[in-house]
């Protein structure tokens, strides 16, 4: 082949690669999701849609629609403005695009707080491209079942429940295996909020013990709830091997429950006290307190948790316990025949005070402790921890059953010793200790809790003669003086103390204050900047909109007149839409500029505060 001849072939081979390179050019496509995207009822979640391939579409017009609204747009985006008025009032505040993945051709959805009425097919359109994809979003609810039992005759009635579903789920019956078994058929029915509720009932003989599962499923939000039972032929009650230990004033708990756990519901549940009348502390038939037969020294201070009678926890709160509230306590379910019985122990302490007095040549230590309950013992330690002789201890009993309880040990002058006072309560599990160090030149070191000290000093005075009496009078009157000045001094300088906390908190708050409004100074006028930019910029597309409204014009006349006509009213409305934007954007302006002025004279007031407070702290 001559080398003309291959030099033309290769000219026309790069000629075809050309053309082709430039017909394909702008046939970007659009990518969604092959399945179904799934979605609960509040959920946020994503709607799938990019361009392929990756072009910025950050001032691309991008629309999502629904075609069964009217109007039909999700979210519409021209000309990197989002155009809010177009948009179907649903949807408001609820759609957003990502600006960054918009860059990279990722026009997904983004969709907050998911309404069942949301579900549907999207379509997701770039009109420049002729690109669209269309998105199915499935929306459904589910909520966990329930199993509740009763008893009728000689038979155990399952019944499973289960609220809130979307779409309408299917309700089955499987036994330990997991294999299905018989069972009454599915109630189901749909509430007014459009979610579905649906219940089953399975009968099981009483005296032999079963394991069930109610299953509740919806496959095509591939979602499956589960609550398990077993049923035993003899059903009791768990409650605490060792008494409840609660001081006074305390709120406590008197642990309850069903042991296989069971809905109690709509039980029976009776907590009594054999020495009351009446004797029920708190009763409960068909889900109903009944506050009539509670006896009134319990009104308002006992309750059950009802998230947790449906696990089958039949515990009592009792608030605010009282020194009377000790007993036993009987907990029992009529029809499981099942009682727990427990003790509650009230206990109340205290700690105790030492004071010390002298007594010829020996120092007396006195410990007291007040406020107990049951009676505790009073011991006397020493620094190794080892007990020591006391007098015999004092116990008094108050009105409010309280006991008081005191003890002495003496000590001979000229030593130092420590000591601790233990007073203890074992049924209570509670200790509560004074400790006391005694020196030889009576000097008294405290740690741990507070040390009473009482040091009985006898003053002699002895009448010298009336001169003596004399210079002691005008002593007494002259020091009178001097105590009263030192008091005027002490008080000046504690007002002039407390004027300069004032002034220091005063300059503090001025500072933090002034800090926050160069803050919000600086954010403002980032703002109006910014809004300066966008005012510009829509100028600016306003002038372009007006040129293109003059080209377009001026082909009215010209073939084909009904897409010019199409033209001019696209342009119209994206006109119309700028200077909308326009107004806000300038009323945003406004409003930046007052708060700014606003923000400078309050900035100006403050500077002037805090260098008027600085001068006086100086001086």
């Amino acid at each position: 082949m001559s080398p003309v001849k291959v030099s033309l072939l290769l000219v026309l081979h790069h000629g075809v690669l050309l053309f082709l390179t430039r017909c394909c050019e702008g046939q970007s496509h659009m990518i969604g999701p092959t399945q179904p995207v799934v979605a609960m009822i509040g959920d946020d979640i994503i709607l799938p849609c990019h361009l392929e391939p990756a072009v910025d579409a950050v001032k691309l017009t991008v629309e999502w629609s629904k075609q069964d609204l009217t109007p039909r747009f999700v979210y519409v985006r021209r000309v990197g403005v989002e155009l809010l008025t177009e948009q179907n009032s649903l949807y408001t505040k609820r759609t957003s695009l990502s600006v960054s993945k918009l860059q990279c051709g990722d026009i997904s959805l983004k969709l907050s707080t998911v309404k069942l009425s949301d579900a549907g097919t999207y379509k997701c359109l770039v009109p420049k491209f002729g690109a669209e994809s269309a998105v199915q979003l499935a929306v459904g609810s589910v909520s966990s079942p329930l199993i509740e039992l009763s008893t009728v005759k000689n038979k155990v009635v399952l019944e499973c429940k289960s609220n809130g579903w979307y779409p309408e789920p299917q309700l089955l019956w499987l036994n330990r295996e997991g294999k299905l078994i018989s069972a009454e058929p599915t109630k189901t029915v749909r509430g007014s909020d459009g979610l579905y509720t649906v219940s089953s009932k399975v009968s099981v003989e009483k005296g032999h013990s079963y394991s069930f599962t109610c299953r509740v499923q919806q496959k095509s939000i591939s979602q499956i709830k589960e609550a398990h039972i077993h049923v035993s032929g003899q059903s009791h009650m768990i409650g605490p091997t060792q008494p409840v230990v609660a001081m006074i004033g305390d709120d406590i708990i008197l642990p309850c429950h069903l042991e296989p756990a069971v809905n109690a519901g709509d039980l029976t549940v009776e907590w009594s006290r054999n020495d009351l009348k009446p004797r029920f502390v708190y009763l409960r038939r068909d889900g109903v307190e009944l506050l009539t037969e509670q006896n009134s020294l319990y009104t308002r201070r006992t309750s059950l948790s009802v998230s947790k009678l449906q696990c089958g926890d039949i515990s009592l709160k009792l608030s605010t316990v009282k020194l009377s509230d000790a007993g036993t306590y009987k907990c029992h379910a009529p029809e499981f025949s099942a009682e727990s019985v427990m003790e509650l122990t009230v206990g109340s302490v205290s700690s105790p005070l030492i004071e010390l007095s002298t007594v010829k040549d020996k120092v007396v230590l006195e410990c007291e402790s007040n406020g107990w309950y049951p009676e505790p013992q009073l011991l006397w330690l020493n620094s190794e921890g080892k007990l020591i002789s006391a007098e015999p201890t004092k116990t008094v009993r108050g009105s409010d059953g309280l006991y008081t309880v005191s003890s002495k040990v003496s000590v001979e002058k000229g030593h130092s010793y420590s000591f601790t006072c233990r007073v203890q309560q074992k049924s209570i599990s509670q200790i509560k200790e004074a400790h006391i160090h005694v020196s030889d030149d009576l000097f008294m070191v405290q740690s741990d809790t507070a040390v009473h000290i009482i040091v009985n000093l006898v003053l002699c005075l002895i009448s010298v003669g009336t001169i003596t009496s004399i210079l002691f009078i005008i002593w007494r009157q002259e020091q009178k003086k001097t105590d009263e000045r030192e008091m005027r001094m002490e008080e000046h300088s504690q007002r002039e103390g407390e004027e300069k906390n004032r002034l220091k908190d005063e300059l503090k708050n001025h500072e933090e204050d002034l800090t926050h409004i160069h803050q919000i100074i600086k954010n403002q006028n980032e703002k109006k900047k910014d809004l300066k930019n966008q005012r510009d910029k829509l100028n600016s597309l306003l002038q372009e909109d007006k040129a293109e409204m003059k080209e377009v014009t001026s082909k009215l006349k010209k073939p084909p007149k009904k897409k010019h006509e199409q033209w001019q009213d696209d342009l119209k409305k994206r006109m119309e839409e700028h200077e909308e934007l326009l107004v806000i954007t300038d009323k945003l302006m406004e409003a930046t500029e007052n708060i700014i002025i606003q923000m400078t004279e309050r900035k100006v007031k403050l500077e002037k505060d805090t260098e008027k407070n600085r001068k006086h702290l100086k001086n």
